[in-house]
């Protein structure tokens, strides 16, 4: 069977018939509606942060109706919520974080996903010496 066309969004005729040995019924008119993926991609104001510090991630992309965050065990949440299409991140500890955005269109149907790193470094140390 015929499958309409998904390489442009809109709303178009399409119709439906059902074949059964040397017969075909009349066609029906259906309307199929082609709804875009979201295009996104994790927006952040910085991929490498001293331990301790804050990072916020934002949603960069085509207008979306859900996000859903996915956040390292250890990340703090310092702002917005998992839902939110922005956020703030503390982490206390060191090393690579991959966080993860899935993002649903307006409609709910068709959702897109990103994946960022954040890198956390050791806070520096200030050490007081007298010079001599």
């Amino acid at each position: 069977a015929p499958v309409p066309s998904t390489a442009t969004s809109g709303t178009f005729p399409w119709y439906a018939s059902q074949v059964v040995p040397g017969c075909e019924s009349d066609r029906v008119p259906a309307r199929v509606t082609v709804t875009p993926m979201p295009s996104f991609n994790i927006g952040a104001t910085r991929h490498d942060i001293c331990q301790n510090d804050t990072v916020s991630l934002y949603y960069n992309g085509t207008p979306a109706g859900m996000y859903s965050w996915g956040l390292p065990h250890d990340a703090l949440l310092e702002a917005g919520s998992p839902s939110s299409e922005n956020i703030v991140l503390k982490f206390t500890t060191t090393g690579a974080r991959y966080i993860y955005l899935n993002v649903k269109d307006p409609t709910g149907m068709c959702s897109a996903a990103d994946t960022l790193t954040i890198n956390i470094v050791p806070t520096p140390s200030a050490q007081m010496f007298t010079p001599g």
